[in-house]
């Protein structure tokens, strides 16, 4: 009895790693996959304030129109996104040839370059877009991106605080002529406090409704 419960434990361990390694194939695959088609379709790529997260999460831009959404909505959107103020159907972006394009819907909140946007807007390589109060990403256009470095143009990587920086700028909170030393701390304590006013009012923006 004992032998014949050996095997069968011996049996299960083979299958479960079987399992196992079956799983890590399929992951490894995806991963490969993933890594091709970043190299080749226009897509977004996270910033966030812990460096080991910026770039973690990828949303493509396929040929077409894909839409922006929350788990809410009725139809599952092509690009998910959740949390405070990611609306329903919260934007369309559009890949026609190549051609990248970002449409807020309703009146759902984006901001490119620091800027809110209220009409389609093109997108250019390294665009820094912002989806709410605090879903920060770049748009990586990998044929945009091979023509600048043709060119021998230095392409710079946009950075979480590089980015926030310039969502300060366009909100008023930066203005660096005749700063003292004193003023200039203070206004780099007040782009840290910058997400969470901005988490804050979201907050208070969802309470509203």
């Amino acid at each position: 009895a004992n032998q014949r419960e050996l095997e069968e434990m011996k049996k299960s361990w083979e299958d479960r790693l079987k399992e196992s390694q079956a799983v890590l194939s399929a992951e490894l695959e995806a991963e490969k996959k993933n890594a091709e088609e970043r190299k080749i379709i226009p897509h977004f790529w996270n910033l966030s304030e812990d460096s080991a997260l910026t770039g973690m999460i990828i949303h493509f831009c396929r040929e077409g129109t894909s839409k922006i959404g929350n788990k809410n909505a009725k139809a599952a959107p092509e690009i998910l996104m959740n949390g405070l103020s990611i609306q329903k159907e919260h934007a369309i972006v559009t890949n026609k040839k190549g051609a990248v394009s970002v449409k807020p819907l309703s009146n759902a909140k984006i901001l490119v370059n620091g800027k809110t946007i209220n009409k389609e807007q093109d997108l250019h390589h390294n665009d820094r877009v912002q989806f709410g109060p605090n879903h920060l990403y770049v748009f990586h256009h990998p044929q945009d991106y091979a023509q600048l470095v043709k060119s021998g143009k230095k392409v710079n990587q946009p950075t979480y605080d590089s980015a926030q920086e310039e969502l300060a700028k366009e909100s008023g909170l930066m203005d660096n002529s005749k700063k003292s030393r004193e003023d200039l701390i203070l206004q780099e304590d007040l782009i840290q406090l910058l997400p969470m006013v901005r988490e804050a009012n979201a907050m208070s923006e969802e309470l509203d409704r």
